[in-house]
């Protein structure tokens, strides 16, 4: 049997071998389903059934990309698995948004399978080539601003690569550079407001508008990744060209704010 909507958590172990009480597994469910935005501790409806019902609905590329992260920052261990005996690699089994279906479990072919199956870099000199989807940028992203949350991580994805094909790896590549020097705000509230203003002035007769300008705050930082000037990847997991430098921004360092020329562009086209 195949299953077409599959999330699942199956018995969980540490990386000792040792089983996991049921009551932390539970912990790092909710943990994991809040950090994507389907659990909310101060709603009395938070069965089991009810987020993982929202985490099916989550594109797979994204929910690959989050729970990558959520391992690393010592949170859970989950793994999604893809493409085992049960489950190919089809699209047309995925009936939730994205093109896999999704287990999160511990089994036996999460190890190099789990990292061959979830990023796909198209240049690596260990595995044969794969196509890279747009939504897994959003690892890249989260790497060089980890203080971002989810939504900002997305805005300032759509921000860069909002006009990028799904895998068109240069211009991706080309946008990771660019987002690692980013030195100003998105303005996806501001292009809202300008419409407007803009709107307000014709269809209300008025001559003028307050614009609130609603800031993203990002790393003041910059780090560098020795992967922007390679053209080959590697073995390492979830690489994207070459590892990422760990050295740069300190943990916990300030947010700094900087002007944005984006927005000066915007307010100039709506002739503000």
């Amino acid at each position: 049997m195949l299953f077409k909507r599959v999330i699942c958590q199956s018995g969980g172990i540490t990386t000792a071998g040792r089983a996991q009480d049921k009551n932390k597994l539970l912990q790092y469910s909710r943990e994991f389903a809040q950090t994507i935005g389907c659990y909310n501790s101060s709603l009395d409806n938070n069965s089991s059934e009810r987020f993982a019902g929202c985490l099916q609905s989550i594109n797979a590329s994204l929910l690959t990309v989050i729970d990558a992260q959520f391992q690393e920052q010592g949170h859970g261990l989950f793994n999604p698995i893809y493409g085992d005996d049960l489950l190919p690699v089809e699209p047309k089994l995925a009936e939730f948004p994205g093109d896999k279906d999704v287990i999160i479990g511990q089994v036996a072919n999460e190890g190099t399978n789990f990292v061959y199956l979830s990023f796909r870099d198209t240049f690596s000199k260990l595995l044969p080539p794969r196509k890279v989807n747009k939504l897994e940028m959003i690892y890249f992203i989260r790497n060089m601003y980890g203080a971002l949350t989810l939504p900002q991580t997305l805005q300032l994805q759509q921000a860069y690569m909002k006009d990028i094909a799904e895998y068109d790896y240069g211009a991706l590549r080309q946008a990771l550079i660019d987002i690692r020097g980013h030195s100003e705000v998105t303005c996806g509230s501001l292009d809202v407001a300008s419409q407007a203003c803009k709107f307000y002035r014709t269809e209300r007769g008025r001559q003028r508008c307050v614009l609130l300008r609603n800031e993203l705050r990002v790393l003041a930082c910059s780090k560098e990744h020795p992967w922007v000037g390679m053209t080959h990847g590697d073995d390492f997991p979830f690489v994207f060209g070459r590892p990422f430098d760990k050295k740069g921004c300190a943990k916990g360092q300030a947010l700094q704010l900087r002007n944005s020329s984006r927005c000066g562009a915007t307010l100039r086209k709506e002739g503000m």
